[in-house]
């Protein structure tokens, strides 16, 4: 017997998520590469809409700054569904730091005993624990070689890898990452940041002219080039996996994306093709391919929470260590001013006669848990939907849409 799916047959609750002030250039108007078919609309997505978007989840890591999407695609047939985690930022914000991730990355780096590989939630610990930054963010970008040692990094304007004790396959010379994420300040400390082909003429002209704030590695070749897609021939065809891609939008928006793979989370993984598709879906106008398959991890930390999760499952059944990574750090501190209150639920639908607990968290303006107002009182948008009392929903069985709410000082917070 077929199940009905249909909205009318569950009542559904709305704003789970009360979202904070979110950039005006995090969620601007995707654009429509006409030239290469290629649309991100709230059903649609890919070449020519090949996939359908099954669900898009927002959260807030760094109020007006920084967002993190949860998204879900399949194709037509239902065959390729898809699990994307995206952070989107604003570097020019001062609320939040792009920073390159190495384990170590404080120590004498030229000193081989302190060359490392791990995996990026240790990275991510070591930044907190060791270096003081708060971690809302982070995915692994580079792979190593024949050493651990870092190939191409620059920390806080000064460049420490590329030691020439990395060799390539034929070992005789440095081998150099095939692309760069860049970030940049300049005279005025205005901080931007790039993606692009490695070159290291050019890359060690941004260190003299003294504007390279920070770059990492990024592993593999480009996939997007202004605006266009450098694999112009669709397909689904070639080798999925677990894939790390980063970007750069028109506007400096930075994109990082994560896509589970190779049935780990129940998502396929992109194709070569689909590395450059998804990353100007997104947005970006330059975009690469990062180290993908077993490495590739993505972590977070949302509003009100303390500590950084691994949202992403890696397909490898465990996580890989790695050399490099990148960070987005929170640069606020707690300001105890109540900006909003999230409510939250492990489902939207509902039956009908049901009673579901649900739960609340108070967020200060910059993105911390803070204590609940004193007077706040729970609240149905249509009362005629059932009752809600201290996060208990009660349902007297009528069908269709109610939100629920938090007053304070009788105002929807």
């Amino acid at each position: 017997m077929q199940r009905k799916t249909t909205r009318v047959v569950a009542i559904v609750i709305a704003l789970l998520m009360i979202m904070c002030a979110i950039p005006m250039n995090v969620f601007a108007t995707i654009p429509n590469w006409a030239e290469n078919n290629v649309v991100f609309t709230g059903t649609s997505f890919g070449t020519n809409g090949y996939y359908n978007v099954i669900s898009k989840k927002d959260y807030v890591l760094v109020p007006g700054a920084a967002v993190e999407s949860e998204m879900v695609l399949n194709n037509a047939t239902g065959t390729r569904r898809q699990v994307l985690h995206i952070i989107e930022v604003d570097p020019s914000n001062p609320d939040v730091s792009i920073v390159p991730g190495y384990y170590q990355i404080d120590k004498d780096l030229s000193q081989e005993a302190n060359w490392s590989h791990k995996e990026l939630t240790e990275m991510a610990k070591y930044y907190e624990n060791t270096l003081g930054y708060n971690v809302v963010g982070g995915m692994n970008t580079d792979l190593y070689y024949n050493s651990y040692s870092p190939r191409v990094l620059v920390y806080n304007g000064k460049s420490i890898g590329n030691f020439g004790k990395d060799v390539s396959s034929d070992g005789t010379a440095f081998k150099a990452t095939s692309s760069i994420l860049y970030v940049f300040k300049d005279a005025e400390g205005n901080i931007s940041c790039d993606v692009k082909a490695f070159n290291q003429t050019e890359f060690d002209k941004y260190l003299a002219d003294g504007i390279l704030l920070h770059a990492v590695g990024v592993s593999f070749g480009m996939t997007v080039v202004d605006g266009q897609l450098v694999s112009k021939t669709e397909e689904r065809t070639s080798s999925a996996a677990a894939r790390s891609m980063v970007g750069v939008k028109e506007d400096g928006t930075l994109v990082i994306c994560m896509n589970d793979g190779r049935g780990a989370n129940n998502s396929v993984g992109f194709c070569n093709y689909e590395l450059g598709e998804s990353m100007l879906a997104l947005g970006c106008k330059w975009a690469a391919n990062c180290d993908g398959g077993g490495s590739s991890t993505f972590i977070s930390k949302r509003v009100g929470e303390e500590d950084f999760t691994m949202r992403s499952v890696p397909c490898d059944g465990a996580q890989r260590a790695t050399a490099h990574g990148i960070f987005v750090t929170s640069n606020v501190a707690p300001t105890g001013e109540l900006d909003v209150i999230n409510i939250t639920s492990d489902y939207d639908i509902f039956a009908p006669n049901t009673v579901y607990n649900f739960g609340a968290e108070a967020i200060d303006t910059h993105g911390y848990a803070m204590d609940m107002p004193t007077d706040a009182t729970w609240a149905l948008s249509d009362a005629s939907y059932g009752t809600v009392s201290d996060g208990v929903f009660t349902s007297n069985g009528k069908k269709g849409d109610v939100d629920i709410q938090i007053l304070s000082n009788n105002e929807v917070v």
